[in-house]
């Protein structure tokens, strides 16, 4: 991660939000000058309150870098808590925001010589939806598998995803169910004896990436096979930021 695309924040535009589940939007931006991400990373964004309060929070970047703008997918009831998610829901068209990103190394190269496998539960999708998107824009001869927990009505994306596995025979998803969960033996019966040989990248909460990562090891996957990126919390943001401004004052 570059501490650099910490400090140096990019202005995006806000252009619409979009429901896409009960409690579930997707927010769309562009940004005002060029930007570049890897597909599965994400990034912090700000909102400037009235006076000095600068509201922050991270999310994962859900489009692709293909698609041009840069998408946020998230939760929000009416009982919403959160400053940031209030301010979120807001938005108007034209309200500008500040993107501190991108971060991350949840990503697949562009010439990858392994299968990889994501492991997502719920909003944890985001950041894959973006790496299918990607390889299904960019003709990406990339091998996947992406084993996917949530309720049977709430499986984000779950068309969009569908019709892009139908259309690229290296793509495969593993829709599971809840109260079910992502078993070892899901794993080994839809990869079989590339189980060894697989990349596995993790996305969701903590406590949900170190069960994931319980499971693999498990399994004796090594621990090089396992890459995980959970997002950087906003205490942590504020220390990186301050130092590596302190670091760079004459």
């Amino acid at each position: 991660m570059s501490i650099t695309n910490l400090a140096l924040p990019h202005k995006i535009k806000f252009v619409k939000k979009e429901s896409i589940a009960p409690n579930v939007y997707s927010f769309h931006f562009l940004p005002k000058e060029k930007l570049k991400w890897k597909a599965g990373q994400h990034g912090i964004f700000e909102i400037q309150e009235k006076g000095s309060k600068t509201l922050r929070w991270p999310f994962w970047i859900s489009s692709s870098p293909s698609e041009g703008e840069i998408v946020v997918t998230t939760k929000h009831k009416t009982d919403e808590t959160i400053a940031f998610k209030q301010r979120l829901m807001a938005l108007k068209a034209g309200d500008t925001l500040k993107f501190r990103g991108p971060i991350g190394t949840l990503h697949i190269p562009k010439n990858p010589k392994k299968h990889y496998a994501l492991l997502a539960t719920g909003i944890g999708i985001a950041p894959f939806r973006s790496i299918l998107k990607q390889i299904n824009d960019t003709n990406s001869d990339a091998h996947v598998t992406l084993f996917f927990l949530g309720n049977k009505e709430l499986h984000y994306f779950k068309e969009e995803l569908s019709a892009i596995a139908s259309k690229n025979k290296n793509i495969s998803i593993e829709y599971i169910y809840k109260p079910d969960r992502i078993t070892g033996q899901t794993i080994q019966e839809a990869l079989g004896d590339k189980i060894f040989e697989t990349i596995y990248l993790l996305s969701g909460s903590s406590q949900i990436v170190r069960n994931y990562q319980r499971t693999l090891r498990g399994l004796g996957i090594p621990r090089r096979n396992i890459r995980i990126d959970i997002l950087v919390g906003i205490d942590a943001l504020r220390q990186r930021v301050k130092n590596f401004i302190d670091t760079t004052k004459d």
